[in-house]
């Protein structure tokens, strides 16, 4: 793969828009000499550039002599760097203009610019990380909460990997084992007692179910989970909206229909990123604007991963809200009964005909009684009644999970192959093909195009 780490590529590593600092990566053989064509030191003579040392210089055009930036450089020598090759990074001031002519001028004196993800895809070719650390990177980057942070942050360190790996050498022993006797079988190798091979199938088989396990609780802390909050006008669906994000982001009143066009806010709720979608309240009205916000929050309905249903707790009649509760799913439909401290007046039996008591909650959101209930009771429908993050390994990669469960297939396939008595070389093929869906998740595997995908979906300079 060295082919494709033979030039030297350069980019602006954070983020665009003003700032105290901006960085400019350059990574490869020619950095050196990059360097000393537009870094000068203190006295503006060629600085000698030492590694793992912090220099102060200025940057230079090297065709117009013209001080550029005022500038601390620091060298990582090949291999002990993030790529794994010689890299260099420039920390200017922050501005746009002064980035890209920094940039400008280390593609002018022999980098390219880099594609997105290449300082990370390098340091995978590198053999510094495998692909589910290289991922990793991204993840971190994207966090949004502490808990998405600590599950990316596992990966990163290589918890996965090692599992991952595990996993590997344990199929590829049984193979050695099911191949001797395959190949020597001349020799009188005593062939393996068929309890044995299932033993050894269900162990591996056993761990990447478990793994599989944790998927939709891996994905809800790296992708979120999207809640719709409904609800007849007046019912505090904006409140409750509020009262989840600590700040005052949705108008309230007390004037129905306020809420005319959906609000849509992400809340860190106690480490889960929750996507949270107010919506204008349902009820029959006459005002064309009204009308639309109201189609707007049945779309928001079919689009949501569950709902948060809001009703009035004082309000007796509650006949109206048939065609609403014909139109939720239950299974995805939480219900907030609110303003319990004008009294919970509300009949509880039309409810439970459509669903169970653990699907309700009584607060006042005015009041602020029974918030922390409410979030305990989000957090159990979200996981299932499992709340919290367990001390297993996260699966939350779309691409692992479907590698994974590959691999449980083969693995049940060669369980098939063992219980019909079929010979050795019928469960080797199995192996095999669970032995390559796992090394697509590490990278040990010829997966070019899977690189190449991968890596695009990272920001330049990365």
């Amino acid at each position: 793969m060295d082919f494709l780490m033979n030039d030297t590529i350069a980019a602006i590593s954070t983020p665009p828009g003003e700032g105290g600092i901006g960085i400019v990566r350059i990574s490869g053989d020619d950095v050196l000499e990059i360097v000393e064509k537009i870094f000068r030191g203190p006295a503006g003579n060629k600085a000698k550039v030492e590694p793992r040392k912090v220099h102060y210089g200025h940057i230079l055009n090297p065709d117009t002599d013209e001080r550029v930036d005022e500038v601390l450089l620091t060298y990582m020598k090949s291999p002990r760097s993030y790529t794994t090759q010689d890299v260099v990074e420039i920390n200017c001031h922050g501005g746009p203009v002064i980035l890209k002519e920094v940039l400008d001028l280390a593609v002018s004196s022999g980098a390219r610019i880099a594609e997105p993800g290449e300082f990370t895809k390098r340091a995978f070719l590198g053999g510094r990380i495998d692909l589910t650390q290289a991922e990793a990177v991204m993840d971190i980057i994207r966090a949004r909460t502490d808990e998405s942070r600590r599950v990316a942050f596992s990966q990163l360190k290589g918890e996965l990997s090692f599992r991952i790996n595990k996993l590997m050498d344990d199929v590829i022993d049984f193979l050695i084992q099911l191949e001797a006797r395959i190949d020597f079988c001349e020799d009188d190798i005593p062939s393996l007692d068929p309890g044995y091979k299932m033993k050894q199938v269900d162990l591996v088989l056993g761990e990447v179910n478990r793994i599989l396990k944790n998927f939709e609780m891996g994905k809800i802390y790296r992708e979120g989970i999207r809640a719709s909050i409904v609800g007849p006008s007046n019912a505090g669906k904006s409140t409750l909206l509020n009262t989840l994000l600590g700040e005052e982001r949705a108008i309230v009143t007390n004037i129905p229909g306020t809420t005319r066009d959906r609000i849509e806010e992400t809340v860190n709720l106690r480490g889960v990123p929750l996507v949270l979608i107010d919506t204008a309240g349902l009820r029959k009205t006459g005002d064309p604007v009204e009308s639309i916000g109201i189609e707007k929050t049945m779309e928001s309905i079919k689009d949501a991963d569950f709902v948060l249903l809001v009703l009035d707790a004082s309000q007796e009649k509650m006949g109206e809200l048939t065609g609403i509760m014909d139109f939720l799913d239950p299974k995805k439909t939480l219900v907030i009964m609110n303003k319990t401290d004008l009294g919970c007046n509300y009949k509880r039996q039309f409810l439970l005909g459509y669903l169970s008591h653990e699907r309700i909650v009584e607060v006042s959101l005015l009041e602020k009684q029974g918030i922390e209930q409410m979030e305990e009771r989000i957090l159990s429908f979200v996981f299932g009644g499992n709340i919290g993050s367990p001390a297993d390994v996260i699966l939350s990669n779309a691409r692992h999970k479907d590698a994974l469960r590959r691999t449980s297939g083969f693995l049940q396939e060669a369980r098939k192959s063992i219980e019909s008595g079929m010979s050795d070389d019928f469960i080797t093929i199995d192996l095999q093909g669970a032995l390559d869906s796992l090394g697509e998740i590490v990278g040990k595997v010829s997966v070019d195009s899977l690189l190449d995908r991968i890596f695009s979906n990272f920001c330049i300079g990365k």
